[in-house]
Parts: structure tokens; C-alpha cells; sequence
């Protein structure tokens, strides 16, 4: 689904009274609904309104002015409960994730402004289109302007269901996006108003593995045993990996909530076990897992001299640390995704600590062909067409080993700390850790 140009901005005087709110605009605007106080207006950037569940999918259509873009009768404008400027903080999608997700949970009508307004290319992509309509479907509620470049969204009011849900609710990104986020934004929701059990939840389409986003190995293997502590049992079962630039990998995800308290009369609701951690405890080993999309990188000697590399920097780093099983070669295991489940080539290394009270800490690093051809020597040796394959060979071990060691020491930095879990963990810890969901 595409946008269209704003066509339209009208500053208007918020309603003088709270009862004024929800009644129709004046006859001076007729087709203006009320907006918070000091709020420009403007024309949707989505063809049609998004609601769910019974979300309506229109073609694309022509640019043509008598082929008009179809309408709904615009509804009388509630105000949110609360307006978020989706610029703050690093100004990226978390505000976003994180806004609707608290909002479903808490039954409460949101919108969030300036979309990512500190990104190169503000608004909502294609990742982030396909996680509002998951959150939007779990928790039964509507969206306004949920299009890819909308830099505004509104999520109102969930309603209550009155028919079991279909599962599973579905979510297909057409990049290679990453699922784990959008899995972040709609799991809290689905924990309240989904039954739970072995039947699969959510599946989600897109990439498995991408840059600057949870590979699906620290989902499985960071993410899963952190929110055991809640009392959930998480599947995130990869049916099929995908990578840059196609995506098209499969994830279902389906959970058990029988460790959560119970609430009388709501079979469907969970409230998380509340957690206390202040600190890791003890260390009690390191392991790693190492995807392979490339069968060149094997025979090569490259996915090797990436494991080995880790090691070393561990070994050097955490000399001093007494581990109850020590870090050795033994410890990563590697897993070759064959040509016919995957698209593009890389490596994908996800290093994780397990400690004495559960918790466990991660990091990755994701490389390719790509960050080896960025050195300058590589870009020399290139262009004076005198490059062999030893040549490339010894560009890629130098390249992962450099990678692989980033990794390691990134590791071993936040084992070195005080900190109970990583950084990327405590970002994703936030929502459950902050709400008893249900309550």
C-alpha cells in the first residue's frame, strides 16, 4: 500500500471544553476533525483508513485524477489519551514499538507524531507498517494512517473480542526487515489477549538476520531464557531463514503462559511474574552459534577463522574470570542454511553468557562480502584488476576475524560490568519488566 502527497494544512483551535471533544467539527471545517491543542492537520498520507480486524486491502491506484482514491466517511475525532513525539530520544522505531505496544496493554488511545524523525528517511517502513497491523490485530483495536511514509499514527481503543481469535494473526514484511522487531512490539499485547498453548500465535514473514536489529539466534538463545523469568515460554521457531537484500524467511511464534499468575474470570489475560535483577550472579558458561549463508565461506577456511577468532578474544579477555565450563572452539556451533531456505550471503555470529540466576547475556555481529569491499585496500586491489581469489580469501579471514573480535570484546565489556543483562536486552526487557500485563 502506498501514500499521497498531503495535500492540505489547517492549524485548528482545539475544542474549549472536554465535553466539546468528541462532537462533530464546525461548519467553518467541515471535513477538519478536531485535533489536540496546537496540532497542524494533515491530509492522510494512506489511501484508505486501516482498521482491524476486518482490515480492507485496496490495489494501488492510478495517479490518474479521475481514478479518485476511495474513501470512508471520516468518523467524529476523539483526542488521544496521550499525543508521543516519535522524534525524542534517539528518534528511531523503538519510540514507536514501544508507544503502541503500552497502549494495547493498557487499553488506551495513542498517537504518535514525527515518526522517526530522526532517521535519514523518516515515517513508517515497510518493517514498521507490518508491526502496528500486528499489534492493531492481537489487541482488536484501529489505526489511522498506517501506511509505509506516514511520519503520524494513531492507535484507538482496543475493543473487547467478541469471537475467538483466528489464529495465526499474520504479518509479512516485503523486505528483509526484521521479524525479532516486529515480534517486540506485539508479543506483550499477545500475551494479554491471546489463550496461549502450542498453537501457533503469530507468523511472521521477512528477514531472519538484518543489520542493526536481533538476529534470530539471539532471540532463541538471549531473548527466550530472559522472559522464562516472566514466567512465559517463548517458541520462535525459524521455518525458514532470510537475509539482505530479499528477506522472505518465516518465523512462528506460539508461547505457554502457564507459568504466569492467573486472573479470575480471564483465562486469556497474563500477568507476568514480577523480577528482581540487580545482578547476573555467577558466570557459568559462554557458547556461540555461527550462521552460514554460503557454502564458499565453509570450504574456504572463513566461517573457521571466524569461530576461532571469538575464542582468542575471549580467552584473552575473560582470562581472569572463573568459568564453571571454560570458553573452547567445541562451544560454537555452526549452522549452514542450504541455498533453497535462505536468500544472500553472510555470516551471522550471536555469543551468549548464561549466569547462576537464569539470565542471560548476548551479542552479534552480522558480516558480508560487502564490509570487506568497503577497505581501501581491498577497493586498490580491485581496481588495478590484479585481485586473485587467494587475494579475496585473505580479505574476507582478515574482515570476519576483525568482526568476530568486535563481537567477543563487546561480550566481554558487559560481563565486566555490574549490569544484569546487555544492553540490547534491557531495551527489549523494558515493556514486560514495567507492566504486569492484564492489570
Amino acid at each position: 500500500m502506498t501514500c499521497v502527497e498531503n495535500t492540505y494544512v489547517q492549524l485548528i483551535t482545539p475544542p474549549s471544553t472536554p465535553s466539546q471533544r468528541s462532537k462533530t467539527p464546525p461548519a467553518s471545517h467541515p471535513t477538519t476533525p478536531f485535533l489536540p491543542p496546537h496540532s497542524l492537520v494533515f491530509a492522510s498520507p494512506c489511501p484508505t483508513p486501516m482498521s482491524s480486524p476486518s482490515r480492507k486491502r485496496h490495489k494501488t491506484m492510478s495517479s490518474s485524477a479521475s481514478e479518485p482514491i476511495p474513501s470512508e466517511p471520516v468518523p467524529s475525532y476523539v483526542v488521544p489519551d496521550l499525543v508521543i513525539d516519535g522524534s525524542s530520544g534517539e528518534g528511531g522505531g523503538q519510540v514507536l514499538r514501544l508507544s503502541l505496544s503500552l497502549a494495547a496493554i493498557l487499553s488506551r488511545h495513542v498517537r504518535v507524531t514525527d515518526i522517526r524523525g530522526n532517521r535519514l528517511v523518516p515515517g513508517l517502513q515497510a518493517q514498521h507498517v507490518a508491526a502496528v497491523n500486528l499489534v492493531a490485530d492481537v489487541s482488536n483495536a484501529s489505526l489511522v494512517d498506517a501506511c509505509e511514509g506516514s511520519q503520524a499514527i494513531e492507535l484507538l481503543t482496543p475493543r473487547p473480542r467478541t469471537d475467538p481469535a483466528h489464529l495465526p494473526f499474520l504479518a509479512a514484511v516485503s523486505t528483509a526487515g526484521a521479524t525479532a522487531l516486529v515480534l517486540q512490539a506485539a508479543l506483550p499485547p499477545a500475551l494479554k489477549f491471546l489463550p496461549g498453548g502450542s498453537t501457533v500465535a503469530m507468523r511472521l514473514t521477512g528477514g531472519t538476520t538484518a543489520m542493526y536489529a536481533p538476529p534470530s539466534d539471539y532471540v532463541q538463545k538471549v531473548l527466550v531464557p530472559n522472559l522464562r523469568l516472566f514466567g512465559v515460554d517463548l517458541r520462535f521457531d525459524v521455518v525458514k531463514h532470510g537475509f539482505f537484500p530479499r528477506g522472505g524467511g518465516q518465523i512462528d511464534v506460539s508461547f505457554d503462559k502457564k507459568g504466569c499468575q492467573a486472573v479470575e474470570g480471564k483465562d486469556a489475560v497474563c500477568v507476568l511474574n514480577p523480577i528482581e535483577l540487580t545482578e547476573k550472579g555467577t558466570l557459568l558458561s559462554i557458547e556461540g552459534e555461527l550462521v552460514v549463508s554460503g557454502y564458499d565461506y565453509v570450504v574456504s577456511g572463513v566461517v573457521e577463522e571466524m569461530a576461532l577468532a571469538a575464542v582468542k578474544e575471549i580467552t584473552s579477555q575473560l582470562g581472569y574470570v572463573k568459568v564453571t565450563a571454560p570458553f573452547r572452539r567445541r562451544h560454537i556451533t555452526i549452522k549452514e542454511v542450504s541455498k533453497t531456505s535462505t536468500s544472500g550471503k553472510c555470516l551471522c555470529l550471536t555469543l551468549f553468557a548464561r549466569f547462576s540466576n537464569g539470565s542471560v547475556m548476548g551479542s552479534n555481529v552480522l558480516w558480508s562480502e560487502q564490509q570487506a569491499a568497503q577497505r581501501k585496500d581491498w577497493a586498490m586491489l580491485k581496481k588495478s584488476r590484479r585481485m586473485t581469489y587467494k587475494d579475496k580469501l585473505r580479505f574476507w579471514r582478515e574482515s570476519v576475524s576483525s568482526a568476530a573480535t568486535e563481537a567477543a570484546k563487546r561480550l566481554c565489556d558487559t560481563i565486566g560490568t555490574e549490569a544484569a543483562v546487555d544492553e540490547y536486552m534491557a531495551d527489549q526487557l523494558v515493556d514486560p519488566a514495567g507492566n504486569e500485563i492484564g492489570q
